[in-house]
C-alpha cells in the first residue's frame, strides 16, 4: 500500500500512500543527484530514438502469410488478414475456426460463442454451466470438441452442433486436454495426464488420437517427456506438430509418421514456443512465445516474429484458417 518514486537525475524521492482508489503524498526527501544516472538516461534516450527510426523505416514490412489469423490479446479476440488489417471479433479467449470461416471462442464468462452466417455477431453455443474448456471447431464447422471437468476427472466430448447431440471420447485418462482435428475431421488428437488406474502419476502428458469412424484410440507420443498441444498439418496427414516441456519453457516439435512404423521427430524452436498451429498451406507453424506471435518453417530453416506493417504482433492462443475469397 506504499509506493516510493526515486528520480535519480533530479535528486528527489516521493513516498505515496494508497487512499481509496487513489494515492496521497506522504513525504518528500531530497538527496544528491547521480551524474552517472543522467548519462545512462541520455544513452537510453539515444537507443530509443535509433530504435524508433528503424521501426519507422520498416512500417511497410509485413510477413507473407496467406491466412486469416485469430488470436487473443487483453481479453479480446482479434482477426488479422494478409494485408495487415486487424478487426476485433469479440471479448474472450481461445479462438478456433472452420474452413468456411465459422469462429468459436470462450467469452469472459466462460460461454462458448459461435460466429456463423446465421449469427455474424455471435450466438451462444454452450453456456458457462456446461464447463467447456479447450474448445476446437471441426474443419466443416459441424462438430465441437471440448474438455469438461467432472468430480474426479477431466474428459473430452464431441458435440454435433446442428443436433446438439454429444458423445464422450472413451478414455481411462485422469485428465484430457487440447483437442485438435485433422483436415478431414476424421481424427482428433489430444493430450492426457494420468489414468484412473494410476491417478498419482506425474505432470508429464502424452498424445493420443481418436478415430471417429472406428471409435479407436491410438497412442501418438508416449514417454517421459511432457508432450501436449498437438496440431495436424493441413497438407500432410502424416505430420503432427506439438509442444514439449524443456526445463522451465516449452519448445515446438514435429513428428512424422512413416510406413515403416518408426516416427521421426524434429525440434523446430530453441528459444521457447507453445500453442502451435499450422498455416493453412502447411508451410509453417504459427506459435506463441512470451506473449508474441512467431512463425517457424516446417524444416526449421526460418524462424521469425510475425510482422504486420513493421510491428510485431502481441497475442496468445493463435489460430489460422484459409483467407476469405476477395
Amino acid at each position: 500500500q506504499i509506493e516510493e518514486w526515486w528520480y535519480w537525475t533530479q535528486g528527489v524521492r516521493f513516498t505515496f500512500e494508497a487512499v481509496g482508489a487513489g494515492w496521497k503524498l506522504q513525504n518528500r526527501k531530497d538527496f544528491e543527484s547521480k551524474a552517472d544516472a543522467l548519462a545512462q538516461l541520455k544513452e537510453l534516450e539515444g537507443q530509443f530514438e535509433e530504435s524508433k527510426s528503424q521501426r519507422t523505416d520498416q512500417t511497410q514490412e509485413t510477413t507473407s502469410f496467406n491466412a486469416l489469423i485469430y488470436y487473443s490479446y487483453d481479453n479480446v479476440i482479434w482477426g488479422y488478414v494478409p494485408n495487415g488489417m486487424r478487426q476485433p471479433m469479440g471479448a474472450g479467449a481461445h479462438p478456433t475456426a472452420s474452413l468456411d470461416g465459422r469462429l468459436t471462442y470462450l467469452d469472459l464468462e466462460g460461454n462458448v460463442i459461435l460466429h456463423d452466417a446465421d449469427a455474424p455477431q455471435g450466438r451462444l453455443l454452450l453456456e458457462k454451466r456446461d464447463l467447456a474448456t479447450d474448445v476446437a471447431l471441426s474443419p466443416d464447422g459441424d462438430y465441437l470438441a471440448f474438455a469438461r471437468p467432472s468430480v474426479d476427472r477431466r474428459q473430452l466430448y464431441i458435440r454435433h452442433i446442428p443436433s446438439q447431440e454429444e458423445i464422450r471420447v472413451p478414455s481411462t485418462a485422469q485428465e484430457m486436454f487440447t483437442p485438435a482435428w485433422n483436415r478431414s475431421g476424421e481424427l482428433l488428437a489430444y493430450s492426457t495426464k494420468g489414468s484412473i488406474e494410476n491417478p498419482e502419476v506425474g505432470e508429464d502428458r502424452n498424445i493420443y488420437v481418436y478415430d471417429l469412424a472406428s471409435q479407436r484410440i491410438e497412442p501418438i507420443r508416449l514417454g517421459a517427456e511432457d508432450d501436449a498441444e498437438p496440431t495436424w498439418s493441413p497438407s500432410d496427414p502424416n505430420l503432427l506438430a506439438f509442444s514439449r516441456a524443456d526445463g522451465q519453457h516449452r519448445q515446438i516439435w514435429i513428428v512424422e509418421f512413416s510406413p515403416d512404423g518408426e516416427p521421426r521427430e524434429n525440434q523446430l524452436t530453441r528459444y521457447g514456443g507453445e500453442k502451435p498451429v499450422w498455416l493453412p498451406d502447411g508451410s509453417a507453424v504459427l506459435y506463441e512465445n512470451n506473449g508474441q506471435l512467431w512463425l517457424v518453417s516446417k524444416d526449421a530453416t526460418e524462424n521469425q516474429p510475425l510482422l504486420v506493417k513493421g510491428r510485431v504482433v502481441f497475442g496468445h492462443e493463435p489460430y489460422a484458417s484459409p483467407s476469405p475469397s476477395p
